[in-house]
């Protein structure tokens, strides 16, 4: 199929980390939760439902049941969208360029995974001009790896057949695309030190728009 490409979207995309976490907070809220421990780098795993799950164990003694979360991907969608301003910065015309110069080569596919729920990843897509594209998120599992392993199976790749390259900002998408066996690239302020002290045959860019024309591909 050649090259499959999953791309991370917060923070590799868009810039939208403060308003998707600050609204994840504010979602919490319309749930009673009103004092959370927002350090989510101490959480597990950083995913949507995941965090979601540690709250609700927490708070509740128990994990969130199915239809907590679809109502909590509601109230978080609509918070998101209410906050995100879409103009600016937050959405980055490289990240247009880059995902337009990828439609374009017939060898190339491209999936998103991302550690948000269904809904608030539909709003981003939308802004990026991808509304209803294939996304693994986290309504569909609970790990970084199991969220590259979905993509993966979206993007209808076999790893060890195909060539696929996971593209994202994050060190757990590093660790992830090692576990999975994938080609990494990390983007932004980490640093190609940090990348490759998680994943030692990272690749790093500083921001997504020098992937265009790329020696990777």
């Amino acid at each position: 199929m050649g090259t499959l490409v999953i791309f991370d979207i917060d923070g590799t995309l868009l810039d939208t980390v403060f308003p998707h976490q600050s609204s994840y907070l504010s979602a919490l809220g319309r749930f009673g939760f009103k004092s959370v421990d927002a350090d989510w780098s101490g959480y597990p795993e950083h995913l949507d439902s995941a965090i979601l799950h540690e709250i609700m164990r927490a708070n509740c003694g128990r994990r969130a049941t199915e239809n907590e979360i679809t109502r909590f991907d509601v109230d978080l969608a609509s918070e998101f969208r209410r906050r995100w301003n879409r103009t600016g910065d937050s959405l980055r015309a490289s990240s247009l360029e880059l995902l337009a110069w990828l439609r374009d080569r017939q060898d190339t596919s491209v999936v998103f995974a991302t550690g948000g729920l269904a809904a608030v990843t539909d709003v981003k897509l939308q802004g990026l001009g991808q509304g209803g594209s294939p996304a693994a998120t986290a309504s569909a599992v609970e790990t970084r790896h199991a969220l590259i392993e979905r993509a993966i199976l979206l993007g209808g790749a076999t790893v060890g057949r195909d060539r696929i390259v996971s593209i994202g900002d994050g060190l757990w998408d590093a660790r992830a695309a090692l576990s999975a066996g994938v080609e990494f690239v990390g983007v932004g302020e980490h640093g190609a030190a940090a990348f490759t002290s998680e994943n030692p045959a990272a690749a790093h860019v500083n921001e997504v728009g020098d992937l265009v024309r790329h020696a990777i591909w």
